[in-house]
């Protein structure tokens, strides 16, 4: 499986830092976010939400990788992508709200 191209859109959110969208063998496209969690950035992928018996809201991932290694791989692109486009809002000093960056690798 092969990464065909990523798009990020930086945020102005506090929490939420942007939103973007992932390609895979020119087939499969997947949105992301890119959140500032209690232990730092991570990239949460689609997943909804429910209340079990017990009334407490439980959340199930939609995507998910059953490899650890491909995983990992998928974020450091993502972060990648993320960090070149904040690189080029800071060269260029342009707001970022709707800034958009994106990767494409065959």
């Amino acid at each position: 499986m092969e990464i065909s191209r990523i798009n990020v859109y930086l945020a102005n959110g506090d929490k939420i830092k942007a939103n973007g969208n992932i390609g895979f063998d020119d087939t499969l496209v997947v949105s992301f976010k890119i959140i500032e969690g209690k232990n730092g950035l991570f990239v949460s992928f689609p997943m909804h939400s429910y209340e079990d018996n017990d009334g407490k809201t439980q959340y199930v991932n939609d995507f998910y990788f059953l490899d650890k290694s491909l995983r990992d791989f998928v974020e450091e692109s993502i972060f990648k992508t993320y960090y070149d486009e904040l690189d080029g809002v800071e060269k260029t000093k342009t707001p970022s709200k709707g800034s958009r960056s994106s990767y494409k690798r065959k």
